[in-house]
């Protein structure tokens, strides 16, 4: 029984330290993980509308965004 909780503690804290660790690596070192938060950068948001257009590569390595259109909504 001893030896069942602890491998089950063991599996646990490997899975805390992979999982976040494998979510950066994805999001840092992949095209499709900047992708991805690219896509979930709000278009609109306080009065602001913020396109991004032809974003490519990584955050590790360097982005490169073909065009990056900030409107600004005056309500005066």
């Amino acid at each position: 029984m001893r030896r069942l909780l602890l491998f089950i503690a063991g599996a646990l804290i490997l899975m805390a330290v992979a999982v976040p660790t494998a979510t950066v690596y994805y999001l840092a070192y992949t095209q499709s993980g900047f992708q991805f938060i690219v896509s979930r950068i709000p278009h609109k948001a306080a009065g602001v509308t913020l396109d991004v257009i032809n974003a490519s590569g990584t955050v590790a390595h360097g982005i490169r965004v073909e065009q990056l259109d900030i409107d600004h909504i005056s309500s005066i």
